[in-house]
C-alpha cells in the first residue's frame, strides 16, 4: 500500500508516493481501506477478485507520519463465501433512521 499527501494547493501539485508497511494474510492483497472518525483505518484483504472466495477486514491505529504507520492490527469481520472488494464507513450517528 503507498500514501502521499495532498499538496495544499492544486497550482503545481504532484504526488510522492510512499510504501506504508502492512502484514498481509497470506495469499491476499488489499481489496480497498476504510477511515472511522475514531482515526482508525480499516484494510480489507481478499484472496481473488471477482471469484467466490474467502477474505477478511482489518481494523489498525494509525500513527501520523511521513508516511503514517499502521499498528495493533485485529481482525474487524472475515468472511468465508466472497472477497471484499470494498468498504463505506458511516458513523452511527449519521446513519438515516
Amino acid at each position: 500500500m503507498c500514501w502521499s499527501a495532498l499538496p495544499a494547493s492544486t497550482s503545481g501539485a504532484s504526488l510522492s508516493f510512499q510504501q506504508i508497511t502492512l502484514a498481509l494474510p497470506s495469499q491476499n492483497k488489499i481489496g480497498g481501506i476504510s477511515f472511522d472518525q475514531a482515526g482508525n483505518v480499516y484494510v480489507i484483504f481478499q484472496d481473488g477478485a471477482h471469484v467466490a472466495g474467502t477474505g477478511s477486514i482489518a481494523r489498525c491505529a494509525v500513527t501520523k507520519g511521513s508516511p503514517p504507520t499502521l499498528s495493533n492490527a485485529t481482525t474487524f469481520a472475515s468472511t468465508a463465501n466472497d472477497t471484499p472488494e470494498f468498504c463505506l464507513w458511516v458513523s452511527r450517528k449519521n446513519w438515516p433512521h
